[in-house]
């Protein structure tokens, strides 16, 4: 085996330490070695490489992520498949809360049911995978609403169903539509990704004879670690949420 090729992992393992760093912020390079522990020539050595390749560009002031990290993102971005990354969770959530837990996903004015795992207890809410309803007719399509609450208003400027529980964590609404309709309760909780754009909404649904309003929070607080753990999985840093 030859000195250069157990060299390079470590060689690639410093040159994503940098990216790690710029991805927070810019930097000098006296800033990514203190930060990195790398030593200031293989530093410099690195960051070369990284601008030839487009991944970081020098400026008269230090060093940023370069162009090559859009398209790389946006690639990526287009590669995730949500309902695959969200199936596992959905099964933990019914497990664990012995409800239906449901994924569903915006097209325009819908929210529509991608996946769902079968809940535990003997009277089941069975909505079907595919079915579509008006966002703002069920918890599933306010919580994807929740970044745009004008869209979640009734023309008289009315939002449905008044039970709610909402939390607010990292500056941004997180959890959670809760309403109890014709003897079914709902729960959801949107899901958002590295930019903190909504792109999916997870919920429980079961009915409200197993879900008094005192089992609220547990959901709630259930729901939103599957949502934050979902997020990690697609590359949400997890500190937007605390």
């Amino acid at each position: 085996m030859s000195k250069r090729y157990k060299s390079g992992p470590t060689s690639i393992r410093k040159a994503l330490d940098i990216i790690d760093i710029l991805l927070v912020e810019p930097a000098t390079m006296a800033s990514i070695c203190r930060s990195t522990g790398i030593c200031a020539p293989t530093a410099h050595r690195l960051v070369l490489a990284l601008e030839s390749r487009g991944y970081v560009r020098r400026t008269s002031t230090g060093c940023r992520l370069g162009p090559r990290l859009l398209l790389m993102g946006s690639r990526v971005a287009a590669q995730i498949d949500l309902l695959a990354i969200a199936r596992p969770f959905l099964a933990d959530l019914s497990t664990k809360t012995g409800f239906c837990a449901c994924a569903g996903r915006r097209e325009g004015d819908l929210v529509r049911h991608i996946g769902r795992s079968p809940g535990q207890h003997r009277l089941q809410v069975t909505t079907m995978v595919g079915a579509t309803f008006p966002l703002r007719s069920t918890a599933l399509g306010r919580a994807l609403l929740l970044d745009a609450p004008g869209e979640a208003s009734e023309p008289d400027g009315k939002i449905p169903h008044e039970d709610v529980i909402e939390q607010v964590i990292g500056g941004q609404k997180s959890v959670i539509q809760v309403e109890a309709i014709s003897g079914i309760t709902s729960i959801a909780c949107p899901v958002r990704d590295a930019t903190g754009r909504i792109v999916l909404a997870l919920g429980l649904e079961g009915a409200t004879y197993h879900a008094p309003q005192v089992r609220w929070p547990g959901l709630a607080a259930a729901l939103l670690e599957a949502a934050c753990r979902m997020e990690a999985a697609i590359g949400r840093d997890g500190t937007a949420r605390r």
